[in-house]
């Protein structure tokens, strides 16, 4: 008997290594990164495979992809950084710019349940070992709901189950819309399960962002039928929900200042423009026995944290790198924006993409599975128009 393994099969082991890279009984052994470096191996090949012949693309679209990667690596390769750093942070950006273009053209042939059950999987596993090593099922909450701690699924932080089980509910949730399924709505309720019991505010607000937008749809075609420019329309969702997350997130959260103090003392600390604009990664790799944040918190003050996206790409890319992102989601929203079916569903994905970037470190942190998941899930759904 022939086992034949196909490449949806391989797509589930990737994402489910890929948790269980996160896995905190794997990183008190200290093999996790094995399995990233599996996970990221089969993704990065798996899409290469699907991709080879429909990678076919304008000139002035392989123009824009030159400028945002050199965009993104000019700070690492101008900074004075030892060599095997330089080069482990300069094939990190290599990673982040892969999953940046190349889902849209190696994900076609892909389910989006194909994600979404790799990661439950990869959760369950992570419980299990949990158990048998005896890691703890629980982390302290900060600023929880009504309790101070939350269920971490195994892996090292609560809020990094939380966010791995919304990528969960995401792929599940717009699998059940696009092509209904009875499975698909116990692993709906399932990762809701999972979210409330993670005591994350950070990913309860990011779900309801999501509910909220996905739901638009039929208010949606209203308005484009009265000729509404859906550039203002999206504009003006942004602008509320923006808002929304000040006045009902930003200013009760003392964690969240802590984190934007981080941000706020790095630009206070830099006395010159060349590090302001193209990063000064020194502060945070320069000693490989202290950890990242350690050795930013002790150079910029222990007042701020270092849990903010832009910190970290301002800290590794400088401003440069920061208008590449910008550059990078502006590219995202136009090319959704031009799509004939699933528009709502993937400006959903993205809107809690951008908006996580302004409270957590989950676009840059690609030990966790909710960037590649979410870059990965909207690769499918422009694939789907």
């Amino acid at each position: 008997m022939i086992l034949r393994v196909t490449s949806s099969t391989i797509l589930k082991v990737a994402f489910l290594c890929l948790v269980i890279g996160n896995s905190s009984a794997l990183t008190l052994l200290k093999i996790n990164s094995i399995f990233e470096g599996i996970a990221y191996a089969f993704l990065v090949l798996l899409m290469i495979k699907s991709g080879r012949n429909r990678f076919i693309i304008s000139i002035s679209r392989w123009m824009f992809i030159m400028i945002v990667s050199i965009m993104l690596l000019i700070g690492l390769c101008i900074q004075e950084l030892d060599f095997n750093i330089k080069c482990r942070l300069i094939l990190s950006m290599f990673l982040i710019i892969f999953f940046f273009f190349m889902p849209k053209y190696g994900m076609k042939q892909f389910r989006l349940e194909d994600i979404s059950y790799g990661l439950a999987i990869g959760i369950i596993i992570d419980i299990i070992l949990s158990i048998i090593f005896g890691t703890d099922l629980f982390s302290f909450a900060t600023e929880g709901v009504g309790v101070d701690f939350g269920f971490n699924g195994g892996l090292q932080h609560k809020n990094y189950y939380g966010i791995t089980c919304l990528s969960i509910f995401m792929c599940s949730f717009l699998a059940n819309r696009i092509d209904y399924r009875e499975s698909h709505k116990y692993l709906i309720w399932a990762s809701v399960l999972g979210l409330i019991l993670s005591n994350s505010r950070t990913v309860y607000l990011l779900l309801f962002i999501f509910v909220i937008i996905v739901n638009f749809d039929s208010p949606m075609r209203r308005i484009v039928k009265q000729n509404v420019s859906i550039y203002y329309v999206i504009f003006v969702l942004f602008i509320c929900t923006l808002f929304a997350i000040y006045y009902f997130y930003i200013q009760k959260s003392e964690s969240l200042l802590i984190r934007y103090s981080g941000l706020f003392n790095y630009l206070d600390y830099l006395d010159d423009y060349t590090s302001l604009f193209f990063g000064y990664a020194e502060i945070g790799f320069s000693d490989e026995d202290i950890s990242y944040e350690e050795s930013v918190r002790s150079i910029i003050g222990w007042d701020g944290t270092t849990e903010l996206s832009y910190l970290s790409v301002v800290l590794k890319n400088g401003l440069v790198g920061v208008m590449a992102y910008v550059l990078v989601f502006l590219d995202k929203l136009i090319i959704i924006t031009s799509l004939k079916k699933n528009k709502i569903y993937s400006l959903a994905v993205l809107m809690v993409v951008i908006f996580s970037s302004f409270v957590e470190n989950y676009i840059v942190n690609f030990h966790i599975a909710f960037m590649p998941a979410s870059m990965c899930l909207l690769g499918m759904l422009e694939n789907d128009a």
